[in-house]
C-alpha cells in the first residue's frame, strides 16, 4: 500500500515537471522566434545561454521540447512556391 502513493505521487511530480518544461520552452521560442533550430546541440546551448537554470538534466529536457516545437514548426509550415 505504502508504495503505490509513493509511486503515485512520483508520477504526479513527473508530470508537472514536464508540465513546467513544456511551458519554459514554448515561452523561450515565443521571445526569441528566430533563435531556435531543428538542432537539439545549438538549442541546448541557447537554453543556457537565456535562462539561469543549473540542473543539466532539466535544461536538456526543455533544449529537446523546444527541438520538437520547431520540427513541427517547420513540418506544419507551407512551402512557398510560385503558382504558374
Amino acid at each position: 500500500m505504502g508504495r503505490e502513493v509513493m509511486y503515485i505521487n512520483a508520477r504526479m511530480h513527473m508530470h508537472a515537471c514536464m508540465h513546467a518544461c513544456r511551458k519554459i520552452a514554448r515561452e523561450l521560442v515565443e521571445r526569441f522566434p528566430g533563435k531556435f533550430t531543428t538542432d537539439f546541440e545549438n538549442n541546448k546551448k541557447l537554453v543556457e545561454t537565456f535562462t539561469n537554470i543549473s540542473s543539466k538534466k532539466l535544461r536538456n529536457r526543455i533544449a529537446g521540447y523546444t527541438t520538437r516545437l520547431m520540427t513541427i514548426t517547420y513540418a506544419e509550415a507551407p512551402e512557398s512556391k510560385e503558382e504558374i
